[in-house]
């Protein structure tokens, strides 16, 4: 099994890469399986874009358990951030303490992929799936309808996280995949895009050019970009 895989992102209208708080990670596990997860941090949060990057890195087969195991590791991610602020003469300020306690939010989507023709994916949020088969959309996962996508996901966070909770949320869905098949891992502007305008033939030939424009013509919302595509062949 191989898997050709394209990464389009992009930050929000006048922000910066380091203001861009999507992330996305694709990981060969081997010639068997292979998985890959997109995640949208939760602007109104600190470190939100940090989140969504624990999160995507510590993604195995189920989003609940991925959750679970990227908290634990929180404390030394805001202490390191803590120490970088004062090393740069930035200290804390009184006002952004209660922002760390509370934690940062994001929403998850991951899916395993595997060389006998099957995958499975999980989610928390309005992150999507789909797949699509000779130019025909076959999966949209977890939303399926442009009118699915409000302004309250659900989302992941990185303290005070109850596992029954997150369960509770957690969509999953599995399959079988085909040699030529195409998987497309979008955050909730792009995902909302497919949807509701650009569609499978959009989705393959979205270039980072056509983001501005889009926004411009109100079809994609002004929001961090992310959209990995990956072809999957053997």
């Amino acid at each position: 099994m191989e898997l050709e895989i394209a990464v389009l992102h992009a930050p929000k209208r006048g922000s910066s890469e380091a203001e861009y708080e999507d992330a996305w990670h694709t990981e060969p596990i081997s010639s068997n399986v292979a998985r890959l997860a997109v995640a949208d941090g939760a602007s109104e949060a600190m470190l939100a874009g940090r989140w969504a990057n624990e999160l995507v890195r510590t993604f195995t087969d189920d989003v609940a358990g991925t959750a679970a195991r990227a908290a634990k590791g929180w404390d030394a991610v805001v202490a390191e951030y803590v120490a970088d602020r004062e090393e740069r003469e930035k200290p804390i300020r009184w006002y952004e303490e209660p922002g760390l306690e509370r934690g940062a939010y994001a929403t998850l989507l991951g899916v395993e992929v595997r060389a006998d023709g099957t995958f499975a994916a999980s989610a928390v949020g309005d992150s999507c799936l789909f797949q699509v088969r000779a130019g025909r959309l076959l999966l949209a996962f977890p939303i399926d309808d442009p009118a699915g996508f409000g302004s309250a996901p659900d989302l992941l966070p990185s303290r005070r996280l109850d596992p029954e909770k997150v369960a509770a949320v957690q969509r999953q869905v599995s399959g079988a995949w085909q040699d030529g098949d195409v998987f497309h891992l979008a955050t909730d502007a792009v995902a909302h895009w497919i949807l509701a305008h650009g569609g499978p033939d959009g989705a393959a030939a979205l270039t980072e050019g056509d983001i501005e424009g889009l926004r411009e013509r109100g079809e994609l919302r002004d929001d961090d970009v992310t959209l990995v595509t990956a072809v999957v062949t053997g």
